[in-house]
């Protein structure tokens, strides 16, 4: 029963981590130039990567990260602290001081496939997720 449980909790942990609805806008936003058999293809090939990517660092993660010498609880500490301090960002409202080009601008606007980078990683299998998957 503790398995059961401890799975669901995982699931539901990972589920709200990859907000697959918060992620909608940002789909519809990089195909909108795309015809609905190309998004649904694009859809299909994202959740693939992401599941792949997220079932690497599953069987591989503890490998890692004692190659490393870091340990999960260090791990977990250090990517709290990250989100933390992006939260804190967020809250400031303060600008990134990111500049692009409109060359740039141009080429994001016109990238043909967007399924891998950005929609299954980082926003799909992105760091809270890996760090999900590795403490689990």
């Amino acid at each position: 029963m503790e398995t059961i449980q401890s799975f669901i909790t995982f699931f539901i942990s990972l589920l709200i981590i990859m907000d697959p609805l918060g992620n909608l806008p940002f789909f519809l936003m990089f195909t909108e130039r795309n015809t609905p058999s190309e998004k649904s293809k694009m859809a299909a090939i994202s959740s693939f990567t992401a599941c792949l990517i997220l079932v690497l660092f599953c069987l591989t993660g503890d490998f890692i990260l004692r190659f490393f010498c870091i340990s999960l609880p260090t791990f977990q500490l250090a990517g709290g602290f990250i989100f933390f301090i992006y939260a804190l960002q967020m809250l400031r409202l303060i600008p990134s001081g990111l500049k692009t080009s409109s060359e740039e601008e141009k080429e994001g606007i016109e990238k043909e496939n967007v399924a891998m980078v950005p929609l299954a990683t980082p926003l799909l299998a992105g760091p809270g997720a890996i760090t999900i998957v590795l403490a689990w």
